[in-house]
């Protein structure tokens, strides 16, 4: 709509076709993505978290590389674009592969908690942390201008974690 208003629709659809080759070429590049369960979240400093839906940017893009949303996130619904999950219901975010957006900086928080440790993905060394706010800004605005970024980011570490990185390790993507 953007560039229909500016007159410039066919520059858009390029940007969108480039975007669409970069995500193909990503998931083409990481088969171990495939059919991979995904939970895309929020950590919130109370316990609880905010798990996004199928319609949101961030877990489209997920689905894009080849990932699919986990099936207790799913079984939430897609009437809103996140859920909230209380802290006694962390188990629900449990997935092959979680992905924490941690806007609030409450990563050493949720890793300090026995509960969040509980879970297999955690066990496993199968958790990407997104601490880095340019990243997180990219994957929730999910335009043509800012995937590309948040493609560069995110794929290496999924494909770090996914891929068989160290059990007792998890990819961070950060501004150190």
């Amino acid at each position: 709509m953007i560039g229909q208003a500016l007159g410039q629709s066919d520059e858009i659809a390029a940007l969108g076709a480039d975007v669409a080759d970069q995500v193909a070429q990503a998931a083409a590049d990481n088969p171990a993505f495939e059919g991979k369960t995904v939970s895309v979240v929020w950590p919130k400093e109370d316990g609880s978290w905010f798990a996004w839906s199928t319609t949101d940017p961030r877990v489209e893009l997920m689905e894009s590389l080849g990932l699919v949303q986990s099936p207790e996130i799913e079984a939430l619904g897609t009437d809103a674009f996140f859920h909230t999950v209380s802290a006694e219901n962390t188990a629900q975010i449990d997935a092959d592969v979680i992905v924490l957006l941690d806007v609030d900086g409450v990563k050493s928080t949720v890793e300090a908690n026995p509960v969040f440790h509980s879970l297999d993905a955690v066990k496993n060394g199968q958790v990407v942390w997104v601490t880095d706010p340019n990243v997180i800004g990219a994957l929730s605005y999910g335009s043509v201008l800012s995937l590309p970024y948040a493609i560069d980011a995110i794929v290496p570490a999924l494909a770090e974690t996914i891929g068989g990185a160290a059990v007792s390790s998890s990819a961070v993507v950060s501004t150190s």
